[in-house]
């Protein structure tokens, strides 16, 4: 695991200024731990995490395998994971929608089935938002997020979620690039 800290940029500076961080993520052959820095010194940084996870997962195998080595990577006192599937409106609306969700159902039931402590949250709306209001209403302590690794100027006009959740939160994030993930798969630490 690498660790870096970042100045959560949002809005417009979001979109044009990139951060160390996540240029560090797209090249990254590991998973990526991402702290936001924050102005409060009184807070206890020194608490562990891990221990309540938020993955947020949209249907992908990808976002599923990053969940898997994500868990590989934490210590085995895992309270609860939720995991989060978030469509935005006009989504909910498709046929496809009902196929993700059944997928993420599934793939709850086969962690469950795994002795993954795990739940299942269901939100409508925008994805950063949706994640990071659902990591504070679960209490988590770390979020386990998937990165597409897009770059150039299809990543500064959409942005990814993990980029903007980074952006949002209060909690730190494990963002687990494509090449951890193909690392990973290699090794066989995924399935």
């Amino acid at each position: 695991i690498l660790a870096v800290s970042t100045r959560a940029r949002s809005g417009i500076r979001l979109v044009f200024e990139k951060s160390v961080a996540f240029r560090l993520i797209q090249d990254a052959p590991c998973p990526v731990l991402v702290s936001a820095a924050s102005k409060d010194t009184s807070s206890d940084s020194t608490s562990p995490i891990g221990h309540r996870i938020l993955a947020p997962l949209d249907g992908s195998i990808h976002a599923a395998q990053s969940l898997r080595v994500g868990l590989n990577c934490l210590p085995s006192e895992i309270e609860s994971v939720h995991v989060v599937h978030v469509t935005d409106r006009q989504t909910v609306q498709l046929e496809s929608h009902d196929s993700r969700l059944e997928w993420v159902r599934n793939y709850v039931d086969e962690l469950s089935n795994d002795g993954v402590p795990v739940a299942l949250d269901v939100r409508t709306g925008s994805s950063a938002h949706a994640i990071a209001q659902a990591a504070q209403e679960h209490e988590a302590d770390l979020i386990v997020i998937a990165t597409n690794g897009e770059s150039g100027w299809s990543e500064r006009m959409m942005g990814s979620v993990a980029r903007r959740v980074v952006g949002r939160s209060k909690v730190p994030l494990l963002v687990v690039p494509p090449a951890a993930l193909n690392r990973a798969t290699s090794s066989g630490e995924s399935s």
